[in-house]
């Protein structure tokens, strides 16, 4: 699966690069351009993300251990998700929030659950977050999963496959 998610992309550069050796239009070349570099920044991305969970696989990864809020993290991943891609977030807080942890790790960690449920949410249904406290929560609805599915989603790359028209690697979860 990661060959295929890395092999798509660089078919599409391939592709766009092969035409901006024709004789095109500025309008067109800028077009190939974009796309080239938007394909190149998702292999990267994925590169980084193979990198890490690796690292975070193997505990080699030092922490950088910083006291943060919790509540106002998840706040600004859940702002750029309400604007961006249009959906309802239910945010809700209570008790201290204040943590002791890697603040950018801990930013993935939020950023992958609320990336999944919004690529995974029903259309029209409300994604809920609450903070409670140390305790982070996102829920949302769903296609029903099989037990096999639950399992199996924490593992890197899984993806299911009515989930393939989704970007994404199949990498999030595992590392969250």
């Amino acid at each position: 699966m990661l060959a295929h998610d890395i092999k798509t992309p660089v078919f599409v550069i391939s592709g766009y690069a092969y035409s901006l050796k024709e004789d095109i239009d500025i309008s067109e070349r800028n077009f190939y351009i974009d796309n080239i570099i938007e394909e190149a920044d998702e292999i990267n991305d994925l590169v980084q993300k193979m990198l890490n969970f690796s690292k975070l696989d193997s505990y080699s990864m030092k922490l950088n251990k910083t006291e943060f809020d919790l509540f106002k993290a998840v706040q600004k991943t859940a702002e750029k998700y309400t604007l961006s891609e249009n959906k309802t977030i239910a945010l809700t807080q209570s008790g201290d929030n204040m943590i002791c942890a890697d603040r950018e790790l801990m930013e993935t960690v939020i950023q992958n659950l609320i990336d999944n449920a919004v690529k995974y949410s029903l259309p029209d249904t409300e994604i809920m977050i609450d903070v409670n406290g140390k305790t982070l929560s996102v829920s949302n609805q769903t296609e029903p999963l099989t037990k096999s599915e639950l399992k199996q989603m924490w593992q890197p790359y899984f993806r299911k496959d009515k989930s393939r028209s989704q970007k994404g690697n199949g990498l999030g979860l595992s590392i969250v």
